[in-house]
């Protein structure tokens, strides 16, 4: 349930910072690079689920 309520957020963060540049979200999406998006997630989580 947490993960859900983190992808909403974060879903939301991506969404104004697309309002704020002007741009539709599929648009600042497609501008970024792969690792630019990797950037902006927190994948900490998965370290810790591998290590059990």
């Amino acid at each position: 349930m947490l993960h859900l309520a983190l992808a909403a957020v974060t879903n939301a963060c991506y969404d104004l910072w697309a309002k704020k540049r002007g741009l539709p979200l599929w648009k600042l999406l497609i501008d970024l690079s792969p690792e630019e998006i990797i950037n902006t997630l927190d994948l900490s989580y998965l370290n810790k689920k591998a290590r059990g």
